[in-house]
């Protein structure tokens, strides 16, 4: 049983001080990632007004006539420009486990993963794909909990920063659960290609029941996104565990 949560904004000292420290990282894949945008334009055919006529079309559409066949529609073509068609949807582990510090720089999991939700959805932005972001954690298979701070609709701003900033660590994670709204969700997003990246610091558990940890809760996960793959989603799997090659 899943059950959403919407996060309120708040301060915006985090997301402020990440903009300080990664601020030229920023600058630079935002450069990065708005070069990326389509600057070409696509011939389109088969329209029923355009620049020019579709020759290749009209001569199909005499011969039709003369055999008396159906002739095709849309004898124009015109230029269109190319758009990108991408969305993409970040779902953060807020375990409990995020709650211990990653290095010597005293920085907790949690605060390198709002970090890089920062940085790369402010290139995302540049980029202007659609976005959204989620977080995860919960007790037990009957209290999972979905957390929201952007939906697609709603867009980059100030309070979506804050938002982000109020994401901590939780309880358990029961990736498998979380990871199928995310795809239901990903499902009626706009975009043509559809990208889910989940961040998290190692292996799916959920002690609030007696069989979600080691080989059962990784093989839920890996079904999970076999399913997504299944419904046409890419999903991307980062971890901060250096040890993670072995089960990721």
């Amino acid at each position: 049983c899943v059950s959403e949560y919407r996060l309120s904004g708040g301060g915006s000292d985090f997301v402020d001080d990440v903009m300080a420290e990664y601020g030229g990282m920023i600058d630079s894949l935002r450069r990065t990632f708005e070069a990326l945008r389509p600057q070409d334009s696509r011939l389109k055919r088969g329209l029923s007004d355009g620049e020019s006529l579709d020759m290749d079309a009209v001569v199909s559409a005499r011969v039709a006539h003369r055999a008396g066949a159906s002739a095709p529609v849309g004898l124009y073509q015109s230029r269109r420009p190319d758009r990108r068609s991408v969305s993409v949807a970040f779902l953060v582990d807020m375990s409990s486990s995020t709650n211990e510090h990653i290095n010597t720089a005293g920085k907790r999991i949690i605060d390198v993963e709002r970090e890089a939700l920062v940085v790369t959805a402010e290139a995302i932005h540049a980029l202007g794909d659609t976005m959204a972001i989620y977080g995860y954690s919960g007790f037990g298979r009957e209290q999972v909990a979905f957390y929201v701070a952007k939906e697609f609709e709603e867009p980059w701003s100030g309070v979506i920063r804050e938002r982000i900033g109020r994401m901590g660590w939780k309880l358990e994670n029961r990736d498998g659960a979380a990871i199928r709204h995310a795809v239901s969700k990903l499902k009626d997003a706009p975009g043509s290609e559809r990208l889910l990246i989940l961040l998290s610091d190692g292996k799916p558990l959920d002690g609030g029941c007696t069989s979600y940890h080691d080989l059962y809760s990784q093989e839920d996960t890996r079904m999970a996104l076999t399913e997504a793959r299944q419904a046409g989603i890419h999903p991307f799997c980062i971890t901060v565990d250096p040890h993670g090659r072995g089960y990721l």
